[in-house]
């Protein structure tokens, strides 16, 4: 199945006033806000390391086994930027996952929230593995300081690219990032 941007929409849009408006798209230049994370910082010399269970109950862990490359891509269902976003990562999924490129989305949401995590993934029809990592372990282990962020984490776990803010479509930088470190893999 190909997706388009048009394809996946959110299940209801509300109304809404000119002044949120405004604040949305102030938002949308550089994403949700900052993100909570303990003060300390990991420091492990040889990559990213991080383990966890999708929303399926599949173990996944980073750097994931036998994939050359991870986009991780850091969201919550609150962060509106996030969810406008999550159509463009279906799309990237569809067109380059492989043995050699996968797509994880991890949601930062609270624990309370993980009905709503559920419901989302449900009603976008996301198909990439969705983490619901309610103890911000991600924004810590990625250093995040805000949503959303994406992150190309290569096979050894040594980060390729980041992107803090919204993806600015399939031709964008980041993705051409992206495009440009499966070539150089392929």
């Amino acid at each position: 199945m190909r997706y388009s941007l048009s394809a996946l929409s959110p299940p209801t849009r509300r109304p809404v006033s000119t002044l949120v408006v405004a604040v949305a798209l102030n938002l949308l230049a550089s994403g949700c806000g900052k993100a909570t994370a303990p003060k300390q910082s990991p420091s492990n010399d040889r990559g990213i390391r991080y383990e966890a269970s999708t929303l399926d109950g599949v173990d996944v862990s980073l750097p994931a086994k036998g994939a050359s490359l991870t986009l991780v891509n850091v969201w919550a269902t609150w962060c509106e930027p996030c969810l406008d976003e999550l159509p463009l990562l279906a799309e990237i999924h569809t067109e380059l996952r492989g043995p050699t490129f996968s797509v994880l989305a991890i949601s930062v949401d609270s624990a309370r929230n993980n009905q709503r995590v559920k419901d989302t993934v449900r009603d976008w029809e996301l198909p990439f593995p969705v983490v619901h990592d309610a103890d911000n372990r991600i924004v810590t282990t990625l250093k995040v300081s805000g949503f959303p962020t994406s992150v190309l984490i290569d096979g050894d776990g040594l980060e390729v690219a980041r992107r803090e803010g919204v993806l600015q479509g399939a031709t964008g930088p980041f993705l051409s990032k992206v495009r440009a470190a499966l070539r150089d893999r392929g």
